[in-house]
């Protein structure tokens, strides 16, 4: 994101900073609502651009998804080698605040995953706000994953081993995803991977806070003010920030949910709640493991072309999920 960047941090990786000096201008992000098409536009060239490309070709299928809104477009990415047995599948909702982010900014880190993981990836572009405001982003995904759960047979996906993935404010959808998951009986998911999720959206409207949000709040990548505005896009309302749709830390019951991964970063104001939301997994009895990537930013999984210690946080996530991926739901991992 936008906003001044300190010239000396000892914590934050060195080029992730000197990323964000040369590129402010290029990507400069104008967040006001005039100008939401530029800042959409800006965002996903820039996450394009600081993505690796894939080292293999793969297939991309482009699907039309029923919901209870309308058709969800959605990139279904599978290896291009042929398996006769049901693959592994990984549902991954995408970050940007719940106002920017897109299957084309996200296309070389889909086929990326796709190639490294051997699996499955589906890609869906849920409504973003603020043309669509809280609920809509947690109602498409809860209904992309049911149609996924209908037709995986078709579509060839081991029932046993379908995760779902998020980063940022799509942290927050695969943990509503879950939650309703079990809730209503179904479907089945193996795991949830969080990145550096928004778990608590009532610091940025007046509510209690977290210590990283002020150690944070200005040149980290993820400015106060921008999460403010995404607040205000989303939520529309400040009181829905107490509904656990919203905030997901303040779900009554957290038990019962798929092995759980939550992967913060160390100089992100969002790194406490991240946390925070881990902890209060693990107390209820849910499996999860807890890393943060020393000296990196929020949003890092899209820096990996800019930043060697990027692209080792990236290729730490990419062998978890492989290694949970290949075993199933049967993996409990420690809280660490």
């Amino acid at each position: 994101m936008t906003g001044p960047v300190p010239s000396i941090e000892p914590r934050l990786d060195a080029e992730i900073v000197q990323m964000a000096q040369e590129n402010r201008a290029r990507w400069r992000i104008p967040f006001e609502e005039p100008s939401i098409g530029v800042a959409r536009s800006a965002y996903t060239e820039r996450y394009r651009f600081r993505s690796l490309p894939p080292k293999t070709q793969c297939r991309v299928e482009k699907l039309s998804i029923p919901s209870r809104a309308g058709a969800i477009s959605a990139r279904l990415y599978r290896p291009l080698q042929s398996h006769d047995a049901p693959t592994a599948l990984i549902v991954y909702f995408h970050g940007g605040g719940f106002v920017l982010g897109d299957a084309e900014g996200y296309e070389r880190q889909s086929m990326r995953l796709t190639e490294e993981l051997g699996c499955a990836v589906l890609f869906p572009e849920y409504r973003l706000s603020p043309e669509h405001p809280f609920p809509a982003a947690v109602h498409d995904a809860i209904d992309v994953m049911d149609w996924v759960s209908r037709h995986a047979v078709r579509l060839s996906f081991d029932l046993q081993r379908i995760g779902v993935v998020g980063d940022s404010a799509g942290g927050n959808l695969a943990a509503n995803v879950c939650l309703a998951a079990r809730d209503r009986g179904g479907p089945s998911i193996a795991l949830q991977c969080l990145l550096y999720p928004v778990t608590d959206f009532r610091p940025y409207v007046g509510g209690p806070t977290y210590p990283s949000i002020d150690a944070f709040s200005s040149g980290y990548l993820l400015d106060r003010s921008v999460m403010e505005w995404f607040t205000r896009s989303y939520l529309h309302d400040a009181g829905v920030a107490s509904d656990p749709r919203a905030s997901p830390i303040l779900a009554a019951d957290l038990s019962r949910l798929p092995s759980t991964i939550v992967v913060t970063a160390e100089c992100d104001p969002l790194r406490d709640m991240g946390q925070a939301f881990a902890g209060r997994l693990a107390q209820a009895g849910t499996p999860v493991e807890y890393v943060c990537a020393a000296n990196l930013a929020h949003n890092f999984m899209g820096h990996v072309a800019s930043s060697a210690a990027a692209r080792r946080a990236f290729d730490s996530v990419v062998e978890i999920l492989r290694r949970r991926m290949q075993s199933g739901a049967g993996s409990t991992p420690q809280l660490v």
